[in-house]
Order: structure tokens, then C-alpha cells, then sequence
């Protein structure tokens, strides 16, 4: 209906949003074949679950094709400009209830209302499963802080706060997989910053001050912490199993990791062909082995098979070509050039995090809500360049 009523208004933006459309269709019925294919032996979570995911994410391409359309004037620094509002907004809201409940065990109010006896996680997790959910928004909190700070709208102190209490909070979910893929997306708008934005020399510089001062005090936090287990008795091994949470042969350590991997591409691999281009259904390695995966691709290639790792692998491929050719076009624009770098970021830590972590793609997970409405911008504003 949202499709048909653009269309009727003759909305320029629609053009463009039905190459992301396109690749969207594609990417679910892909997604959908291996459920419908072993419906009667799936469980009905994985079943709901499938539903729920497509659900969302069409509900979130038709928001952004119906927003860029109503603001016909919006151009790619105003609509970068209020995706970083609304993703940082959407942080610190998350930061406060992480928060709140990690020091009073309640947390915020009406349907995101959360009350625990004890914690679940040594590290903050708000209203969301794990901290494994939570650093995903943090981290798109992250890369709208440093946009915000890199475009100097607001005063250094201000926007250097803002950057410094988001990695803060980042940290301290302690989720490897996140933080990696933030900093890897964080490196991805520094090189374009610091490329073509002249004069923003004096403030990446002051980044790095930063950089080194929080250093310090991590390496003589560090210290502080291991004088304080030696305090108590306890040797460095205590101090790597409690704190640092790593266990020998554990999914902390990567160990762990490395023999379910070994064990879902064996998993793969027995399949008949079926299987092996369609995969086992939505959720089904967990379902059937009780452990996840922790790898987006490895659960793509398991579950859904592998024309839908290859046509998502296809759909980042053009993704960032779009991302390409509309910077070519604001070439010798850095306000420009750097909201590129922003729109993109999403995908890049996306594409890190999923390596050791699942599920990246195709859910509900926010870096891929942002990157499914990146990619509505970019085509739309790519298209009217054209």
C-alpha cells in the first residue's frame, strides 16, 4: 500500500528504492526456502521467527522509501544528519537502561520496563538478551558520535563527550566481536575524515590525545586490577577466568569457536544438494545441537544454504559500488564524502562483527536496519544525480 500510494504521487525516490527492493526480495525468498522446504519438521519459534525477521525489515524499508519521499528537498547531508540523531538518541537511551539496571536492577519504564534480581552478564546488557545485542546499538552510537564530532556541529567539548561516554559504554559490554567491528567501522570514517577534510587536522589530533590519555589510564587500570587480585589472594589465572572471562577451550578464547565451526562445515557438507544451496531451515543447527554457530556466514551457509551467502555477499558488493560512484559525484565536497563514509560505516562493522558473531544479517540487528536504510538513501540520491 505505502508502495502504491508513492507511486501514485510519482515520487522520484521510488525509482531508485526498487533496485534495493529487488535485492531485498531476492535476499528473503532466498532466505524463506529452506523453512518452507522442512516446514513440518521445524519447530514453531524458528518458524515465527523467520516471519518476524522479514516482517521488520520490509516494515523498515517502506519507513525510510516513505521518508525520503515526503522530504523531496532531502539531500545527503540532512539525511545523514538525522540518521545520526535518531541512532544517537536510540544509544543513549539504551546507554541510561543499561545503566540504570546495573546499578538499581530496574530499568526505565512502560513496555521496555526491565526488573532483575541479579545480572545475568558481569557486563551491561540493558533490555536486550545478552550484550551481544546491546553493542550493536552502542556501536551505531559510536559512528553517529564521531560523525557528529568530524562535522563540528556541535562544540568540541560537547561532541567529544558524546564520542568518549559511547566507546566507554561499548567496552564495557565486553563483546569482542562488537568492539572489533567498531573499531574497524570508526577506522573506515578516520580514513575518510582524515582524507579529505583538511580542516579537521587540529581535531583528530586532539582525538588522538585523547586516544593516548585513555590508554594510560586503561594500562594503570589494568595494573590496579591485578594489584588488587593479588591482594586477594588469587593468582593471574583467577584473574583471566573471572575477569578477562578467558577459560581454556572456550567460546571466549576462540577455541571454542574454531570446533563448532569445524562441526557446522561438516554439517554443510553432509547435506544432500538440496541442503547444501537451500540449507536446513531457519534456526535449525541450534535447534538440532543446542549451540549457536557464532558466525553469520557459517549460520547463513548452514541454515539457508549458499545462494543466500552468495547473493548477500553480491548485495554488499553493490551496496558499496553505489557507495563509490555517489562519492565520485560529490568529489571535492568533504561534508559530502564524510556522510558517505557515515551511511557506510553500519555495513562495514556489519561485516566484521558477523565473522565471530550471529546473527548479523537478515534480523532484526540494527546495523542492518541502518545499512537496509543507507541503502535506500543511496540509491535514491544516486539516482536523482543521474
Amino acid at each position: 500500500m505505502v508502495c502504491v500510494w508513492l507511486i501514485r504521487r510519482k515520487a522520484i525516490v521510488v525509482r531508485g528504492g526498487v533496485y534495493v527492493l529487488a535485492w531485498l526480495a531476492v535476499l528473503w525468498t532466498l532466505f524463506s526456502v529452506s523453512t518452507l522446504l522442512y516446514l513440518a519438521q521445524l519447530p514453531v519459534p524458528s518458524i515465527i521467527g523467520l516471519f518476524n525477521n522479514l516482517a521488520w525489515q520490509l516494515s523498515v524499508f517502506l519507513f525510510a522509501l516513505a521518508w525520503i519521499s515526503l522530504n523531496r528537498r532531502l539531500d545527503l547531508q540532512s539525511a545523514s544528519n538525522k540518521l545520526a540523531f535518531f541512532f544517537g538518541v536510540f544509544a543513549l537511551l539504551a546507554t541510561f537502561v543499561a545503566l540504570q539496571l546495573l546499578f538499581t536492577k530496574q530499568a526505565f519504564w512502560g513496555p521496555f520496563s526491565v526488573s532483575v534480581d541479579s545480572l545475568r552478564w558481569q557486563q551491561l546488557y540493558g533490555w536486550y538478551a545478552s550484550p551481544n545485542y546491546l553493542v550493536d546499538t552502542l556501536a551505531m552510537g559510536v559512528l553517529a558520535a564521531f560523525f557528529v564530532y568530524a562535522s563540528g556541529r556541535l562544540s568540541n567539548v560537547m561532541s567529544l563527550s558524546f564520542v568518549l561516554l559511547m566507546v566507554g559504554v561499548l567496552v564495557a559490554t565486553g563483546s569482542r566481536g562488537g568492539i572489533v567491528g567498531a573499531a574497524a567501522a570508526i577506522v573506515w570514517q578516520f580514513a575518510v575524515v582524515a582524507t579529505v577534510v583538511r580542516g579537521l587536522r587540529h581535531r583528530l589530533l586532539q582525538v588522538g590525545r585523547y586516544v593516548v590519555v585513555g590508554l594510560s589510564i586503561g594500562t594503570v587500570g589494568m595494573l590496579a586490577l591485578f594489584l588488587y587480585v593479588s591482594a586477594m589472594g588469587k593468582d593471574v589465572a583467577w584473574f583471566m577466568l573471572h575477569i578477562l572471562r578467558l577459560q581454556p577451550e572456550s567460546l571466549n578464547t576462540g577455541t571454542g569457536r574454531l570446533h563448532i565451526w569445524q562441526d557446522g562445515l561438516q554439517v554443510f557438507a553432509s547435506g544432500n544438494i538440496v541442503q547444501m544451496l537451500f540449507g536446513i531451515g531457519n534456526n535449525a543447527y541450534v535447534e538440532e545441537y543446542g549451540v549457536s554457530l557464532h558466525s553469520t556466514y557459517l549460520q547463513l551457509l548452514v541454515d539457508h544454504g549458499l545462494l543466500i551467502l552468495v547473493a548477500f555477499l553480491g548485495f554488499l558488493v553493490w551496496f558499496f559500488s553505489m557507495a563509490i560512484k555517489l562519492a565520485r559525484c560529490y568529489r571535492g565536497q568533504p561534508d559530502s564524502l564524510q556522510a558517505i563514509a557515515f551511511l557506510s560505516a553500519p555495513a562495514v562493522y556489519m561485516i566484521v562483527r558477523a565473522l565471530v558473531q550471529g546473527p548479523a544479517f537478515l534480523s532484526g540487528n540494527i546495523s542492518w536496519v541502518f545499512t537496509i536504510v543507507s541503502s535506500v538513501i543511496l540509491a535514491s540520491l544516486l539516482y536523482r544525480r543521474n
